[in-house]
């Protein structure tokens, strides 16, 4: 599952039963960053993991994912700012 600390707060305050079920890895904005691929054990899809893991590591391979970051990044440059935007002299 992927929430906003927001979001998650809500869902332990709904479910607390999931505390300790619920891993947070923190969120760093940096234009090098892990991604995580996150399956149910419990999905249909589950007993075809071997053959999800071969497709996921061709498409790396290939550098799909890559190029899939890099066309959503064109099409939403606010999401990847990387120096702030500069104060206004009435700001300062």
């Amino acid at each position: 599952m992927i929430s906003s600390a927001e979001n998650h707060a809500a869902i332990l305050a709904a479910h607390p039963d999931l505390q300790d079920q619920l891993v947070v890895q923190p969120y760093q904005i940096e234009l090098d960053r892990v991604i995580y691929f996150g399956l149910s054990r419990q999905s249909g899809h589950a007993k075809e993991i071997d053959t999800i893991r071969k497709k996921v590591n061709q498409a790396f391979n290939d550098n799909a994912f890559a190029k899939a970051m890099q066309e959503f990044a064109k099409r939403h440059p606010q999401y990847y700012q990387v120096m702030p935007p500069k104060l206004e002299a009435s700001n300062r």
